[in-house]
């Protein structure tokens, strides 16, 4: 069973959409789903986005 994820939702021209950010209960309040949205938003970006919306 994955600890945390997210990915990307929607993507319009440079903008990303990162939603469906889910951490198991049991790993939570310990950085997991920032971790992964950053890594999200890095990867993102290496693909040419500039601006993020997180939907939540």
């Amino acid at each position: 069973m994955p600890i945390s994820l997210c990915t990307h939702t929607a993507r319009v021209s440079d903008i990303v959409q990162i939603g469906c950010v889910w951490t198991a209960l049991r790993w939570r309040g310990r950085g997991y789903a920032r971790r992964v949205v950053a890594g999200a938003l890095h990867a993102a970006e290496q693909e040419g986005v500039s601006r993020a919306v997180l939907f939540t």
